[in-house]
């Protein structure tokens, strides 16, 4: 009887230990990246010694459990010479893996699902509480979407679904030998009795109740609470969680404490400015658990944050070319791959997160979700074969070809980003603000044309050609001979 695949926080630590071992010397644990408040270590390994460096995390948000799962199978696979991996040349890279950058959330979400799936509990009874998961947490979404079509006001106050499976639920199911971590659930939970029973079990903030992604300055949030504004989620299945206090989700900061940077936001934004600074930073992949997206686009100017049109329509190009060298090999049916692959978004508006300021700040920066499959944490592991096999098959499959084709991914977005810039300054055309949409979507348009075209030369193996062709005209560090001025001269 195999166990189930749930992998609560202290066998975590056994597997990465077990990678380790089994790596011969390849994965190198490194100091932790920081010593969270409540003592628990953010895990920091590394593999290679390229000169490109990338930085892989998972768990930002505690419940999303499938984020840190997959970050341990990449590093098992990317350590196998006989793996995805194998036609990689991986020495022009290092990897930094953060597995659970929010170890504390980890930790909370995943005691709760122990007290539902225990570790010898089978993988077919597992998959069952978790499919019915699933189901509850659909449920909440279509009795929501019914409420709004009615012109009903959404319910802020009833119980959902899924949390009425986990109501006996309560911060005692923390171990005790993390009793400082128990002791602020407790105080959360008993301070703000409005946070509804069974809560616990989506737990994606730290042990002060924080949410570290929107744990950012530039959150808009934060003005809302200061204005003492109750604040309920859009998402439907979370609308009864007021997160204008510290709770499972979406709270920037403690108003009574005034905003602070966490600890994991500093260690995360840490890392990422002195490998910048460094001029290594290759790229940031950062798992989340659902949804089968890519989020690779920068934000607009605002919420107080800005940055040059230079380095905004350069972050543009080179993530859109990334997000679809890697979502070219995603797929949520195997079935049908071809229709089934990752959505790659497009749209958005002024930086709210602390993800949205690094992908303004930092190349390659794609935010993946893993699981087609909705429901943090447990309803990614309610289809083991369809969904979750997928999940981790598709996505090893995404990354070992984003890998093989980086370089040649590289130089085909800057030689779209000269070509565009060219092509502008010839034609008098200035991206200001409003007008930056139109020219955006004109971007996205002839990015996915060329990306398509220079597939066809990669997968016949015609690199030297594509190579060659980047270097000429438009696509050249150095335009072409200015085509208005010879009008102008009468040739």
């Amino acid at each position: 009887m195999q166990d189930n695949k749930i992998l609560d926080y202290e066998q975590v630590i056994q597997k990465l230990n077990e990678i380790c071992k089994n790596s011969n010397g390849k994965i190198k644990k490194l100091p932790n990246l920081a010593i969270t408040k409540y003592g628990l270590p953010i895990l920091h390994f590394t593999l290679g010694q390229g000169h490109k460096e990338i930085v892989l995390t998972g768990s930002t948000h505690g419940a999303e459990i499938i984020s840190t799962d997959f970050i341990l199978n990449l590093m098992e696979e990317m350590t196998d010479e006989n793996g995805r991996f194998k036609n990689v040349n991986l020495s022009d890279f290092t990897f930094h893996f953060i597995p659970m950058l929010n170890p504390e959330g980890y930790l909370i979400s995943t005691s709760a699902v122990r007290q539902l799936i225990p570790r010898d509990m089978s993988l077919q009874d597992a998959e069952k509480i978790c499919k019915q998961y699933y189901l509850a947490y659909k449920q909440d979404d279509q009795e929501a979407l019914k409420r709004i079509k009615s012109g009903l006001e959404p319910d802020n106050h009833s119980p959902k679904h899924y949390q009425e499976m986990f109501k006996n639920v309560y911060w005692t199911c923390i171990p005790e030998k993390y009793d400082n971590l128990r002791q602020s659930l407790k105080q959360i939970y008993e301070k703000y009795p409005d946070l509804p029973k069974g809560s616990i079990v989506s737990w994606n903030a730290n042990g002060d109740g924080i949410d570290i992604q929107a744990n950012c300055i530039n959150n808009p949030k934060i003005k809302q609470m200061q204005e003492g504004e109750h604040i309920f989620t859009d998402r439907l299945r979370y609308s009864n969680i007021d997160s204008s206090h510290p709770g499972p989700l979406n709270c920037p900061m403690d108003k009574e404490i005034g905003f602070c940077e966490t600890i994991e936001t500093k260690a995360i934004g840490d890392l990422l400015e002195n490998l910048h600074q460094k001029g290594t930073l290759a790229g940031y992949q950062n798992y989340h658990s659902t949804g089968g997206l890519i989020y690779q686009r920068p934000c607009k100017n605002g919420n107080g944050f800005e940055i040059s049109h230079d380095l905004y329509w350069g972050s543009i190009v080179n993530n859109i070319f990334q997000a679809m060298s890697y979502g070219e090999k995603t797929y949520k049916n195997a079935n049908d791959k071809l229709n089934s692959k990752y959505t790659i978004l497009k749209k958005a508006g002024a930086p709210t997160s602390t993800n949205d300021i690094f992908r303004m700040k930092y190349p390659a920066d794609l935010l993946i979700e893993l699981s087609g499959m909705g429901g943090n944490p447990i309803a990614p592991y309610g289809d083991i074969q369809g969904n979750y096999t997928n999940v981790m098959n598709s996505n090893l499959d995404a990354y070992s070809s984003f890998l093989e084709n980086y370089n040649i991914v590289q130089k085909l977005s800057k030689a779209a980003y000269n070509a565009f810039k060219h092509m502008m300054k010839e034609h008098e055309v200035e991206p200001v603000d409003d007008l930056k949409e139109k020219y955006i979507m004109s971007v996205y348009e002839i990015s996915e044309i060329m990306m398509k075209e220079a597939l066809k030369y990669i997968e016949n193996g015609k690199i030297d050609e594509l190579e060659e062709m980047l270097n000429q005209g438009f696509f050249a560090d150095t335009p072409p001979e200015n085509r208005k001025n010879d009008k102008d001269d009468g040739r």
